[in-house]
């Protein structure tokens, strides 16, 4: 990974990149997008970080609601698969990123992320293996009731390594973040906040 230029510097603008596309499909699928679904969330503390977004779920292939249009891309049942697999992605050239290996920096700070994503929610052991995580399951709960604005977004739990510095993984994309939203595609306003220390 740091070997592909990735830093824990870069890990926020990454997850933002990514999540920035989703958004978009998202907004291409409705032909439409919620004000409220055009933020991004970080929430941190010194042990763990939470990144959150609105946008178009891991393997959602359409919605309910899509525009009569909307042609559903066969790629997308594929973005668990992609997160997964080194040197593997299906960016088209209108969106960023590169091999997806943007979403793999997150383990530069944290062996065993957890991911919701609508009804998708899963622990990745090894960078490689997704394990599902029951609805029931404490953490889950309140992760869902406390950072998930929308129960269809997608929220991306880090537990932070012991030797791992927050600080320098927030304190870039805290400064830069206002030109950042300058040429974002949708996402146009971003929650950031810093939290007392959780135990989970």
């Amino acid at each position: 990974i740091r070997d592909n230029g990735y830093a824990l510097s870069s890990i926020l603008l990454e997850l933002f990149q990514n999540a920035d596309d989703a958004t978009l499909e998202y907004e291409q699928m409705l032909g439409t997008l919620e004000i409220e679904r055009s933020r991004f969330y970080v929430w941190w503390n010194e042990n763990e970080i939470n990144i959150y977004h609105s946008g178009r779920p891991i393997n959602c292939l359409t919605h309910p609601k899509a525009q009569g249009n909307y042609q559903p891309r066969k790629q997308f049942k594929y973005d668990l698969f992609n997160m997964l697999s080194f040197h593997s992605s299906d960016k088209s050239e209108h969106e960023t990123g590169k091999f997806g290996l943007g979403f793999k920096s997150i383990y530069l700070a944290c062996s065993e992320p957890i991911v919701i994503s609508d009804k998708l929610q899963f622990s990745i052991q090894g960078g490689l293996i997704p394990v599902s995580k029951s609805t029931s399951d404490s953490q889950i709960e309140k992760l869902r009731q406390e950072k998930m604005p929308h129960p269809d977004g997608t929220l991306i739990h880090l537990k932070i390594q012991p030797k791992v510095s927050v600080q320098e993984i927030t304190q870039g994309f805290n400064k830069l973040i206002s030109l950042i939203l300058v040429f974002s595609k949708v996402i146009k306003s971003c929650k950031l906040e810093h939290t007392l220390s959780s135990q989970t």
